[in-house]
């Protein structure tokens, strides 16, 4: 047979030269291990979070992930890696032994959320009062705008009491301050006398009875 007639073989694919084959699933996206989200709470923010462009969060056997879907700046045009000499060592320990190529992201998790309504849904199921968590948090923040209302006028009657008693003991220490002045000006004008007294004393004539 021809050139043209002959059967071209498939290509044998291995963990060897997957890479030549893709095109770097490993390194089109992060992910973030987070607490595992139990509270109604937890999962709003989850909710907030996916609602971003390109983040998912998934479940597997190691536990919860944010997923960001974000190529990695050192790819090149052909999806080789730019710093292959100096990549993280993240990057190192990952092999190509049931990588991306073989299974998807999402293949293997127990939950996978691409999308709020995805996430929404779950929750929903998942929570009975899922539904009511706007209600609650309006009466929780009525509830804690009342307790820093009374918290405010707890601490203004404290200052104004404080005032009123720094006032009240300065006029104190005012009235003896007054008592303690006039002490002291009626004993200077005692001393002022008694000297006089004791001057005049001292300045009359003696007097010699004749024998």
């Amino acid at each position: 047979m021809g050139v043209m007639g002959q059967s071209i073989a498939a290509v044998d694919i291995t963990n060897e030269n997957k890479c030549d084959f893709c095109s770097a699933k490993c390194c089109q996206y992060i992910t973030q291990e987070i607490d595992a989200p139990r509270s109604i709470h937890a999962f709003d923010v989850l909710l907030w979070q996916i609602s971003h462009n390109g983040v998912h969060v998934f479940k597997d056997d190691n536990g919860w992930y944010l997923l960001s879907m974000t190529r990695c700046d050192h790819l090149q045009p052909d999806n080789r890696c730019g710093i292959y000499e100096v990549r993280p060592l993240i990057c190192r320990e990952h092999t190509t032994d049931g990588c991306e190529y073989d299974v998807g992201i999402d293949e293997g998790c127990e939950l996978y959320f691409q999308t709020h309504k995805e996430l929404d849904d779950y929750c929903r199921e998942r929570f009975k009062k899922w539904d009511k968590r706007f209600e609650k948090f309006a009466k929780e923040q009525a509830k804690e705008a009342e307790k820093a209302k009374k918290k405010a006028e707890k601490k203004a009657k404290q200052k104004a009491a404080k005032k009123a008693k720094k006032a009240k003991e300065k006029a104190s220490l005012s009235s003896e301050e007054k008592a303690l002045k006039k002490a002291k000006k009626q004993a200077k004008k005692a001393a002022a006398k008694q000297k006089k007294n004791e001057k005049t004393s001292t300045a009359q004539p003696i007097v010699v009875e004749p024998a």
